[in-house]
């Protein structure tokens, strides 16, 4: 059976100066993000979530639950669904890194794929980590009806996901766009995936971009 993946990037949060590494440590969302999720839910009312799965990271959590407020429909909680393992990167900031890890994030830089910050993840291992996270996902909907599956999830998440289905080397994981708050659309099936929509704000305004599943008013 052919499944629309609403894979929707968690909701802004509150910035941070300067810039610290994100990966498993809490963020709240912040006035943007809440206002983001709401407008999803208007957006999506009139798509018919067959299931809805999310992160356990409360950014995500909070996403979900707004975004499917007023349904008879709760995300459940999926592990692997998790963000990217910094490890000892952890709410650092570059220069923090620099100073604690000498070389690791120029060498990061040279093999984005594969470096390992110590105790997390490397991108290769987050790449595997997400497709075993989609396949758990269509077995969980294997037994519900027709229609579109929302998934809440992260930035590292989705660009990693995108780039193992589309055949994108990893090399490349930040040249796709995922901006907070963001709908990405994969239709899966038999057959290769396909990438129906990336990186689509909830603030779109024409009909022509109205999601696969939902009608334009």
């Amino acid at each position: 059976m052919k499944r629309l993946v609403h894979l929707l990037r968690h909701a802004a949060t509150e910035p941070e100066t300067p810039w610290r590494f994100t990966g498993r440590r809490h963020r709240p969302l912040s006035a943007r993000g809440l206002a983001q999720a709401a407008l999803w839910r208007e957006r999506l009312a009139r798509t018919a979530f067959a299931g809805a799965w999310c992160s356990p990271q409360d950014r995500a959590r909070r996403t979900a639950e707004i975004v499917l407020d007023g349904r008879d429909r709760h995300p459940v909680v999926l592990d692997d669904l998790a963000e990217i393992d910094l490890g000892e990167w952890e709410g650092l900031s570059v220069e923090e890194v620099r100073d604690r890890h000498p070389g690791h994030f120029e060498a990061r830089g040279r093999d984005f794929a594969g470096f390992r910050p110590t105790g997390g993840e490397s991108f290769s291992d987050l790449a595997d980590r997400a497709e075993a996270a989609l396949r758990e996902v269509l077995t969980l909907a294997r037994d519900l009806p027709a229609g579109p599956l929302l998934v809440v999830t992260h930035a590292g998440f989705i660009r990693a996901l995108v780039c193992r289905l589309m055949g994108i080397p990893l090399t490349r994981v930040m040249c796709l766009a995922q901006d907070a708050g963001c709908l990405n659309i994969v239709e899966t099936g038999p057959g290769p995936a396909r990438l129906v929509r990336l990186n689509m704000a909830p603030e779109w305004e024409s009909d022509d971009d109205a999601p696969p599943g939902q009608t334009p008013a």
